[in-house]
C-alpha cells in the first residue's frame, strides 16, 4: 500500500488533481511512450501539457480568435505537401 501511495505523489497526479479541482475538461494521451500529454481548451486557447515519467513537465500554448480563414485551401495545401513528401506524385 505504501508503494502505491508513493507513486500517487508524482507531478502528473498533482496536475490532474488541480485540473479536477478547478473543473477543467481535459483529454489524456499517452504520447510519447515515456510521457503523458494532457490537452485542455480554454475560451480562446488550447494548452498541451506533457509530463514525463521522471516528472519533467513541458507545455505548449496555442492561442487564436477562432477565425480559421479559408480552411479548405489550407487543408488542400497540407494534403499536397504530404503527398509530395510521400512520393505519391511520382507515380504515372
Amino acid at each position: 500500500m505504501a508503494t502505491r501511495l508513493a507513486r500517487m505523489a508524482h507531478e502528473l497526479y498533482d496536475l490532474l488533481r488541480l485540473l479536477d479541482d478547478e473543473a477543467f475538461l481535459y483529454r489524456v494521451d499517452r504520447s510519447p511512450p515515456d510521457a503523458v500529454t494532457i490537452s485542455l481548451i480554454l475560451s480562446d486557447e488550447r494548452l498541451e501539457i506533457t509530463v514525463a515519467d521522471d516528472g519533467t513537465t513541458h507545455f505548449v500554448r496555442f492561442t487564436g480568435d477562432d477565425n480559421i480563414g479559408d480552411a479548405s485551401a489550407a487543408v488542400a495545401r497540407v494534403y499536397q505537401t504530404l503527398r509530395k513528401s510521400d512520393g505519391a506524385d511520382d507515380q504515372p
